[in-house]
């Protein structure tokens, strides 16, 4: 949260890294972060029933997997308010400004 610019969930157009790469390595970092990411899932399912921070890597994992309204999402969580006010306090200890959504 602290190296991404303070307007980024404003805008609906942001470009990933992976957009911006060339044909053949776009794909083969998608289907990497995808299964990454389905990984991550399973275990964070999986720590739900043991002990560990199950709903933290759920959070991660669908943060890195790529869907349909993944942007809208993540924006609707961020904009909440105790979301959005525990963002800033870290963003303010790193001497950033205030994200806005």
């Amino acid at each position: 949260m602290i190296r991404l610019p303070a307007d980024y969930f404003i805008s609906e157009n942001k470009k990933s890294l992976v957009e911006t790469l060339p044909f053949p390595l776009n794909y083969i970092l998608l289907v990497f972060k995808n299964i990454v990411g389905a990984i991550l899932l399973l275990y964070g399912i999986l720590l739900l029933f043991i002990p560990g921070q199950g709903i933290l890597t759920i959070i991660a994992a669908l943060a890195l997997m790529s869907f349909p309204g993944k942007r809208k999402l993540i924006r609707k969580v961020v904009g909440k308010r105790p979301v959005l006010k525990g963002i800033n306090w870290i963003r303010s200890k790193a001497g950033k400004d205030e994200m806005t959504v």
